[in-house]
């Protein structure tokens, strides 16, 4: 009876032990799977439309209804980070950051970055100016020449501006900024002439002059983050498989006013038209 007793008492050490010692593991291996025991931090800068903090201290948009998606077949949860474009990169690059939305595939990135199996949407690379500025039209590019264009640090399209400049024979002064809402605010002070921005973030206030190229978006984590990676990318396969529509659906639902969709585009022989609208009106039914 004693060494039964004594086989019994070994045998509840050796369970108690493992016990102790799966609750200090799990933890490592829960991020190994992508189930992380803290909140996934997502990365997020001055994009109105797509991730923005409302006014009630939540955060909104495209990017926000998309994440939520994904949640649905991770389980995440999240905590957003505010910083720049420059900074979110830099954080997601050290690991300080999970994932990162709203970014174009470069060679350059994915060398730095891992990408999502599937994009998250599509964005164009668009050229804003004020909504009184008469002088810049629509594709215009004579009326470019010699801007001064805001563009983004640490942004690619500060390169692909360069080539559309050299192969339609204009010249402009690039001036760096930090973050989009530094931008527009130089812009609306009539420090710049014009930003060159994606489409996603939504202005509704500028015109738009200029829409040079679409490239498909992507949610981005830290260089070798498999686990993060793997769960993200089933996400997607899933949401593609299963809600087709859900892009489509989700971008009407927070672009219907986007620039793209509302703005004549106002070129300098359409200005001359009997009737035709004024540059400075930017609100239309096409």
């Amino acid at each position: 009876m004693d060494h039964l007793r004594s086989i019994f008492q070994k045998n509840k050490n050796l369970l108690v032990f493992c016990c102790c010692l799966f609750l200090l593991l799990y933890p490592f291996s829960a991020a190994a799977t992508g189930m992380r025991p803290h909140p996934i931090r997502v990365g997020y800068t001055d994009s109105p439309g797509f991730i923005e903090k409302t006014a009630a201290g939540t955060v909104d948009g495209y990017g926000v209804a998309y994440l939520n998606e994904i949640s649905h077949y991770t389980g995440w949860r999240y905590e957003y980070v505010y910083a720049t474009w420059q900074e979110c990169l830099e954080l997601l690059a050290k690991g300080e950051l999970d994932l990162l939305g709203m970014a174009q595939y470069t060679p350059e990135r994915a060398a730095s970055y891992e990408f999502a199996s599937l994009p998250s949407g599509v964005e164009y690379m668009v050229m804003y100016v004020r909504n009184d500025d008469n002088e810049v039209y629509y594709n215009d590019y004579q009326s470019f020449n010699g801007l001064r264009i805001g563009v983004l640090k640490g942004n690619f399209q500060t390169e692909i501006l360069s080539d559309v400049a050299r192969k339609n024979t204009f010249t402009y002064q690039p001036v760096l900024f930090d973050s989009s809402k530094a931008m527009v605010e130089a812009l609306q002070n009539k420090q710049i002439d014009a930003v060159v921005t994606g489409s996603m973030p939504l202005y509704k206030d500028l015109r738009l002059v200029a829409r040079f190229q679409a490239d498909p978006i992507y949610f981005i984590t830290t260089k070798g983050n498999k686990a993060v990676l793997q769960r993200l990318n089933d996400a997607l396969m899933n949401i593609h498989a299963n809600t087709p529509e859900f892009e489509n659906t989700t971008y009407a639902a927070y672009y219907e006013q986007s620039s793209l969709l509302t703005q004549p585009l106002l070129t300098k022989k359409r200005t001359r038209l009997p009737g035709a609208p004024r540059a400075d009106h930017h609100r239309f039914s096409p």
